[in-house]
């Protein structure tokens, strides 16, 4: 079932509800990502949340003197960040291509211990809207990796390499694509289904106990 994940709050979590859940290290159907914009619930709200986190250079691939998009690996440091369970990357040209790897590790919020690197499927055209269609031509619509469920987590960590042209001399790298973000997603919390006026918790009997309802009945 393909989904379109959208910036905006209502948006966001109706899209990530309707996501099939998979294992952590299982990428999922992907939904389009869209325009990126930071949004946060309500405490105690049960509606979703996004973090839209832009990348830089890495520090070590650092090309000198070049626009962001011209080095040769962009990313985030290990950062502690607010609770979310899914994650995608967005550039600004939905008709570009990520020619590289994306690789990311996330913290689990409940033993603050950290994944090993995960890698997020690049191919853009695959997964995004089909062209001319509303969903395309839309102008906020971003290209995008495929998305990614990690379950509850609280810190991330991510790195973007540009991918090596075969038989260049030096090993040339192509660009990375303008604009890349790193998109968090809390989908939030199913709320608890309220429960019918009049009815009654009826505790669940063993063999034994209906039996002898049953006998004491007669």
């Amino acid at each position: 079932m393909r989904a379109y994940l959208a910036s905006s709050i209502g948006a966001v979590c109706t899209a990530a509800l309707v996501l099939p859940l998979s294992q952590p290290t299982s990428a999922l159907a992907a939904p389009r990502i869209t325009a990126p914009r930071d949004a946060e619930a309500a405490p105690g709200s049960t509606r979703s949340s996004t973090q839209s986190l832009p990348l830089t250079a890495l520090a070590s691939d650092r090309a000198s003197g070049g626009a962001p998009e011209q080095d040769a690996a962009q990313g985030l440091v290990r950062r502690a960040v607010r609770p979310f369970s899914l994650l995608g990357v967005v550039w600004d040209d939905a008709d570009a291509e990520l020619h590289g790897t994306v690789q990311v590790r996330t913290r689990v919020r409940a033993t603050h211990g950290w994944s090993g690197w995960q890698d997020l499927e690049t191919h853009n055209q695959e997964h995004g809207a089909d062209p001319g269609t509303t969903e395309r031509d839309a102008a906020t619509v971003r290209g995008s990796t495929a998305p990614l469920w990690v379950g509850d987590s609280d810190g991330v960590e991510i790195r973007v390499r540009a991918a090596e042209e075969p038989g260049a001399e030096g090993a040339a790298r192509e660009l990375l694509p303008h604009g890349l973000r790193l998109e968090l997603v809390d989908p939030g919390k199913d709320p608890a289904d309220p429960a019918r006026p009049g009815a009654t918790d009826i505790p669940a009997l063993s063999k034994a106990e209906t039996e002898a309802g049953l006998a004491g009945a007669g």
